[in-house]
Order: structure tokens, then C-alpha cells, then sequence
């Protein structure tokens, strides 16, 4: 992605965001892990002082979104509740009304 052969010291911030931007990732967390991996070689690269040079810094993982769950319909609920009343005694049938 980044150019076989080519040294590290040689890669820039510009072409690192434009490299990592412009990609279709299919997934953040895709994105996310190769991050990871480049940060790690950088860091090799750009240790101690040099640090504050590093190419990749302002570079920033997508955040994530954690799909929510399937709330249960109303129908749902109300089989449930039937299924209940039906199986368990009064009191624990109660104890979901």
C-alpha cells in the first residue's frame, strides 16, 4: 500500500493520510488493526527524541459503532408473557408483568 522498497524515513505525514485516508476499508476495525501494525513500526523508526517527527502522528483510529440489538415488538413481548403464564407458576409470571 505504502510502496515495496521504499524506507520508512521517507514516507511523510501527507502521504501517509492520503495512503490511509483514501483507502476502502471494509470495516473500521480493518482500519483500525492496520493502524496498530503501522504505528508499531514507526514507533521502531522514531523512538526517543525523534518521536515528534513521527509521520504517523495525528493520524487517528475510525471510531467504531457497536450495532444495538434487536428490541423485541410488542408481539414479541406479549408471546413471551403467554408462554409463561402457560409454563411457570403465578408468581413468576407475575414477577414480568
Amino acid at each position: 500500500m505504502l510502496g515495496e522498497g521504499k524506507l520508512v524515513r521517507d514516507i511523510s505525514h501527507k502521504v501517509l493520510a492520503a495512503k490511509v485516508g483514501g483507502y476502502p476499508w471494509p470495516s473500521a476495525k480493518t482500519h483500525n488493526n492496520y493502524l496498530i501494525a503501522l504505528r508499531g513500526i514507526f514507533a521502531l523508526e522514531y523512538s526517543g527524541a525523534m518521536a515528534v517527527h513521527n509521520p504517523l502522528g495525528g493520524i487517528e483510529n475510525t471510531p467504531t459503532i457497536k450495532k444495538l440489538p434487536d428490541p423485541l415488538t410488542v408481539k414479541d413481548r406479549d408471546n413471551i408473557l403467554a408462554d409463561l403464564a402457560i409454563h411457570y407458576d403465578a408468581p413468576i409470571y407475575a414477577y414480568f408483568l
